[in-house]
């Protein structure tokens, strides 16, 4: 896994969205906030879904990696996703910005630059998409199969392998116990 871009990507991720609400916050349009705009909402809400999927699939690989099991398909996921989140993150933060979000006397402009090349870097979307699907594919049958229903499956893999990360990760966020120890 590359800590490295992925945590490069997670930051552009944290530093695009904290600067849109900032900014939506104080941007007025039409006498009110331009936080007030449904459509400027749902894009905050996007960008924050995004970003926190990404955090959880960083969660899993860093749990299978200190658990000492193969990681490589969750460290491409991880990757892959953190990318692509910060390039999809970035690029809304611009379109809440406008075309002032494209000048250079702010530090958006940075972050949608850099967010494009962690698409590339240290080997490209294609490349982890190769990765993912020729682990899934030489893996055999999938684990879903074995679970009596769907929600026991899904229970089941946060519980289990990365559950007391994914527990520590809730309670840091939410300040209160999500799951039963």
């Amino acid at each position: 896994m590359s800590r490295v871009s992925t945590a490069t990507c997670l930051g552009i991720g944290e530093a695009a969205l904290a600067a849109a609400v900032d900014w939506a916050r104080s941007r007025q349009v039409g006498g009110e906030p331009l936080a007030a705009k449904q459509g400027i909402q749902w894009k905050l809400a996007d960008m924050r879904i995004r970003l926190e999927a990404a955090w959880l699939l960083t969660l899993q690989a860093c749990a299978k990696r200190q658990a000492g099991v193969a990681f490589s398909a969750e460290s491409s996921m991880c990757k892959l996703y953190a990318s692509e989140m910060a390039a999809f993150v970035a690029d809304e933060a611009l379109q809440i910005f406008g075309g002032y979000g494209y000048t250079r006397s702010l530090p958006l402009e940075r972050y949608v630059r850099d967010a494009r090349i962690m698409r590339i870097y240290e080997g490209s979307s294609e490349i982890q998409r190769t990765i993912i699907a020729r682990e899934m594919l030489a893996a055999g049958p999938t684990r879903a199969g074995e679970a009596s229903n769907f929600a026991e499956y899904a229970i089941g893999r946060c519980c289990g392998l990365g559950g007391k990360l994914l527990h520590r990760y809730l309670q840091r966020r939410f300040r209160h116990s999500v799951f039963p120890r």
